[in-house]
Parts: C-alpha cells; sequence; structure tokens
C-alpha cells in the first residue's frame, strides 16, 4: 500500500457500531480513501482488502476499453 499526501481529507466515523466511517478524496491521477471502524465489532481490515480489490477490478474494466 502506497501512502500519499493529500492537502485536503475529509472522513467521519461509523455512524453505528456494526458500521463503517467512509471518507474519500479524488483527484486527477488518484483516488485515496480512510476507513474507520470500531475493532471489537468489525473488520477493518478486510474492509479495506475488499476495497483495494474493487479498485483492482474498476482499473482492470477501465483499461481494457
Amino acid at each position: 500500500m502506497q501512502l500519499i499526501y493529500f492537502k485536503y481529507f475529509l472522513g467521519f466515523g461509523p455512524v453505528v457500531k456494526n458500521g463503517y466511517g467512509v471518507g474519500y478524496n479524488i483527484q486527477e491521477e488518484q483516488l485515496g480513501c480512510v476507513i474507520s471502524n470500531y475493532k471489537n465489532e468489525t473488520n477493518g481490515k478486510e474492509f479495506i482488502d475488499c476495497l483495494r480489490k474493487s479498485y483492482d477490478d474498476l482499473i482492470d474494466v477501465i483499461q481494457a476499453k
């Protein structure tokens, strides 16, 4: 995973204990996100892994033309 500096980034915490907070920032050449969760209620790493896979799938579709 690559860390990139974003000048502006908004996020929020989960609204319910079994949910997630998701903030994102879309720029011309990159997309960043921040995920928050209640540690003992949900699996933040699993969510991030699934999100990353979804991003990779989208890139594959876009690049397939």
